[in-house]
């Protein structure tokens, strides 16, 4: 498959399907003159022509090109061929941090995840000076390089896009990464982005999530259930994680968003300090509104 536009900047040929979901696909391409890959993201033939989905696609394009930091990927623009709209972003040759976690024989060693945690979080601090919160960060939206750095894609998603997710789709899903007051459906801000990050971290050092939740239950169920279990010491389930890093990592899985870290940069900040925080049982914060039903 080739766009042969007139304009030569947006000449590409489509290599493979990387990703396809209900509303989206996205393709790994390569463009005619300079060789390059690329991936293009487009809206899925049979929506391409929902106003709101190509509203949804320009305003990921915008927030991607606004935001230029070296550990999110570059977006490039857009172009149209057809009527079909296309995003063009930078192909970071690598791997999701989903596909990473995935292979159990990985072990991960604390200072190698220190270093992604603190590309990660840069990315975030400098969405959040620019007003920007991510809402969806899960390991999916991690990309790591061949040369091991972090890259954050996915910025711009609707606040609730863990629901057009498959239900009976293999592996962790997004939602277990969504802070609870966005589950409980409120919109996102920096704290909820905290949130995420704290799970994220769990998941990476100990390869499960933070929770003893009933996998044979609803995704749901399962996010019901993880608002009123403790966070699991990573004792307990054989893991060596440093104390001081589970303190700290604790802290940003707090319910109440108060109770996390006020803001990332203060959380980068205690990832260097390495001092261990005084851990409060997760059970002495209340959920913010009614947990909702199946």
């Amino acid at each position: 498959m080739s766009f042969d536009s007139s304009n030569q900047d947006h000449a590409y040929t489509i290599i493979k399907t990387l990703h396809r979901s209900r509303l989206f696909v996205v393709y790994l391409a390569k463009h005619f003159i300079s060789q390059e890959y690329v991936v293009l993201k487009t809206i899925d033939s049979q929506f391409a022509s929902d106003p709101r989905l190509n509203e949804r696609l320009e305003n990921e394009m915008r927030l991607g090109i606004k935001l230029n930091c070296p550990h999110v990927r570059k977006t490039r623009g857009m172009f149209s061929e057809g009527n079909k709209n296309y995003v063009v972003y930078d192909y970071i040759e690598g791997k999701s941090l989903s596909e990473l976690l995935e292979n159990v024989s990985i072990s991960l060693a604390t200072d190698m995840v220190l270093q992604w945690l603190d590309g990660i979080l840069d990315g975030i601090i400098t969405a959040h000076y620019l007003g920007i919160t991510h809402g969806n960060l899960n390991p999916s939206n991690i990309i790591i390089s061949q040369d091991g750095k972090p890259y954050i894609i996915g910025f711009g998603k609707p606040v609730q896009d863990w629901m057009n997710e498959d239900p009976n789709q293999t592996g962790i899903q997004a939602l277990m990464f969504a802070a609870p007051e966005v589950f409980l459906g409120g919109q996102p801000d920096p704290a909820a982005d905290i949130y995420s990050i704290g799970v994220l971290a769990y998941l990476i050092l100990c390869g499960k999530l933070p929770w003893a939740v009933d996998h044979r239950h609803s995704i749901h169920t399962q996010k019901q259930e993880s608002l009123l279990k403790p966070v699991l010491d990573p004792e307990f389930i054989g893991r060596n994680v440093p104390r001081w890093l589970y303190s700290v990592i604790h802290k940003c899985l707090r319910i109440d968003p108060q109770r996390r870290f006020l803001s990332v940069a203060l959380l980068k900040e205690a990832l260097s300090a390495k001092q261990e925080i005084r851990i409060e049982p997760i059970q002495t914060d209340t959920p913010s509104a009614d947990i909702p039903e199946t």
